[in-house]
């Protein structure tokens, strides 16, 4: 059995105000470690109107760390709703080795 333990009480990531897409939330990651480095892939909500569907349309993001403690994140999403049935955008990410 694998023991885990808290390394702080703050969050990994948080949102960042200047990238829209991200602004309002992110969670419910899904991380990998692979050849030295943490990859994860994480859910983000934004905060700019959005039309007939509203405010808070999900976006997954991308971001990658040496450590598992301090992240760097892309600017822009690597995927976001790019058809009607995905208004709202996709959801919790899932990564698979």
């Amino acid at each position: 059995m694998i023991k885990l333990r808290r390394l702080s009480d703050q969050p990994i990531l948080l949102p960042k105000k200047e990238h829209l897409w991200e602004a309002t939330a992110v969670f419910n990651c899904a991380a990998i470690y692979d050849k030295g480095l943490v990859h994860m892939i994480y859910r983000a909500a934004d905060i700019a109107p959005n039309g007939k569907e509203g405010p808070y349309i999900n976006r997954l993001g991308y971001a990658v760390s040496k450590d598992g403690i301090h992240f760097n994140r892309l600017e822009q999403p690597i995927l976001s709703n790019n058809v009607e049935q995905e208004a709202r955008g996709p959801e919790d990410p899932r990564v698979v080795k």
